[in-house]
């Protein structure tokens, strides 16, 4: 049975105690995760996934994200809360990484880490543990609480909305920034409605919380988004030679909600490379999905046309340049290693300067993402085949 409308002049039916507001607000938990914790305590979402990324050990040094006091003041607060909930398995994983110095030699290194599942109540909690043993996105959806027409849409059942093409406005309003990853395109309005109540409930009971989360989302909103300074002369545009009708800015950004990676036209998705627990870590595999991880881009990068075999021919090499762009194979082997090394375990300096490069890459090599603009039309198929086949 789906819960009433949210009632503000009713606020102290979700009221959360002030001392315990301030203990999670202490809590060395990411900014969505605390949210998620206070909404759900407040009976106002179904269930969440908190996750405990405790340390990574590479062959020289460990990284000590969570101490083990850390760790029981997590638990603590979480059996405190009252709330139903699963404590996960202490894992040890193996990821792989590369550095800059050794590109292409692949190196290993162990993460520590655990999940917990919180419910609202045991019904709410189970339905979760269900969504993610059978991994169906219907259920999860229900599980985190998505209004039903987003999970519509989430789903394919509904046709969804580009949150991008949203006037900034509207995007960086509380109401997208706390509502759904997807929203449908005939009923976002309504689904928003959502986003502004727990913003609002957030705000109330922890300004801190609420500008933290603000200023996380913003950060992810400027980054996925990005484009030319308004400020920039027109002497800069022209010699950059950017077409305004050209989506220079790449594929719609994947978003990082629930400890999950959500892609506009794939659902959830995991990532092929090991991410880092810090914020920079996931903005750089996001901002390397948007550069080369689909469509045109991917089928030029990682396709059986792609850089690694086929531009080996000089001929061939010749013809691609003078359709996409001189050194696009260099820059792109240089990149792509790069990336996955920093992704891993860079420092957020690293980080947010190999995003720069991304960005300076879809800048000069327009083309790469000349089928952005709208998804529904066939990819764009090459005259490259046909010079490949005359040989």
């Amino acid at each position: 049975m789906e819960k009433p409308p949210f009632n503000f002049e009713k606020m102290d039916k979700y009221e959360i105690p002030p001392e315990f507001v301030k203990k999670i607000e202490g809590l060395n938990l990411t900014v969505d995760d605390k949210v998620n914790f206070l909404l759900t305590k407040a009976d106002l979402k179904p269930a969440s996934e908190i996750d405990l990324i405790i340390k990574s050990e590479y062959e020289s040094e460990t990284t000590e994200h969570m101490t083990e006091e850390d760790i029981q003041k997590n638990l603590n607060i979480i059996k405190e809360s009252g709330l139903p909930f699963q404590l996960g398995r202490r894992e040890i994983t193996k990821e792989t990484y590369q550095t800059e110095k050794e590109v292409g030699v692949e190196k290993f290194y162990q993460r520590e880490q655990m999940k917990v599942l919180i419910g609202r109540s045991k019904e709410d909690l189970d339905i979760l543990i269900q969504a993610l043993q059978t991994k169906s996105d219907e259920l999860l959806g229900k599980a985190f609480g998505f209004p039903k027409t987003a999970i519509e849409a989430f789903t394919g059942k509904r046709e969804k909305l580009d949150i991008s093409a949203l006037p900034q406005e509207t995007r960086e309003s509380d109401a997208v920034l706390f509502s759904s990853p997807f929203l449908s395109k005939d009923n976002w309005r309504e689904e928003i409605k959502q986003g502004q109540r727990d913003a609002d409930f957030i705000k109330k009971i922890s300004p801190i919380i609420y500008e933290e989360m603000k200023t996380v989302s913003l950060n992810r909103e400027t980054d996925s988004n990005e484009n030319l300074s308004i400020e920039q002369s027109k002497e800069t545009k022209e010699q950059q030679n950017i077409n305004e009708s050209e989506d220079v800015k790449g594929h719609p950004p994947i978003k990082y909600i629930d400890g999950r990676y959500i892609c506009p036209e794939r659902g959830w998705v995991r990532p092929e490379f090991s991410v880092g627990p810090e914020e920079y870590h996931r903005n750089l595999f996001i901002e390397y999905e948007r550069t080369f991880g689909r469509g045109l881009a991917k089928d030029l990068s990682h396709g059986p046309l792609g850089f690694p075999s086929y531009m080996d021919d000089p001929d061939f090499e010749k013809k691609f340049n003078e359709e996409y762009g001189q050194n696009l194979k260099e820059e792109y082997r240089e990149l792509s290693s790069k990336s996955v090394g920093y992704m891993c375990n860079g420092s957020k300096k690293v980080c947010e300067n190999t995003i720069k490069e991304l960005k300076e890459y879809r800048r000069k090599h327009p083309k790469m993402y000349s089928d952005v603009l709208d998804p529904n039309v066939p990819k764009k198929k090459f005259q490259i085949i046909e010079i490949k086949n005359e040989k």
